[in-house]
């Protein structure tokens, strides 16, 4: 009696082995299968994402420790004029650059880093509950670096915009 019930439950388990198709393909209620191309297309595009993301950290981890340096590098001047001077000019530099580490880099291969571990923990357990979230990651991915474009077009523009009238007016 508890066999029927194991074996009711792995059928109507969300993921199951497709038979007929290989003993690789992983299949879905849905009827949508992953062919053995498939899998290996997503190991390698694992792989792939989860280099980019501990690039990534690192070179924001760089972006990070030169912005600390930029900013504490204003209080070596010996005259609080050129101290005041250097804050204004290069302090800018070094808090840009920890605003692009923390708020704009981080999350985002943060996000691909997620997806690499997803996909890969879908494709240890066969199961797709995995590989919803890795593209939820994705998808995630993708639209953080999108809105991420338009906005810095958006500023670009504004800051295009802005000089144009500034140098029209000075004539």
């Amino acid at each position: 009696m508890e066999n029927n019930e194991i074996d009711k439950e792995v059928v109507e388990s969300p993921t199951q082995i497709d038979e007929t198709k290989s003993n690789n393909d992983i299949k879905t209620n849905d009827e949508t299968a992953l062919s053995e191309t498939d899998i290996q297309n997503l190991e390698i595009a694992s792989k792939w994402a989860k280099f980019i993301s501990i690039t990534g950290f690192i070179v924001i981890f760089f972006m990070l420790i030169l912005g600390i340096i930029i900013l504490f590098s204003s209080f070596s001047c010996n005259n609080f004029q050129d101290r005041f001077v250097r804050l204004n000019q290069i302090d800018r530099i070094g808090g840009i650059l920890m605003i692009v580490g923390f708020a704009v880099l981080f999350p985002a291969f943060w996000i691909l880093n997620s997806f690499s571990i997803r996909i890969n923990k879908g494709i240890k357990n066969n199961t797709t509950a995995c590989f919803g979230t890795a593209f939820k990651r994705i998808a995630q991915f993708f639209k953080y670096f999108g809105l991420l474009i338009v906005a810095v077009l958006v500023i670009y523009t504004l800051f295009l915009i802005i000089i144009s009238v500034f140098s029209v007016t000075s004539f």
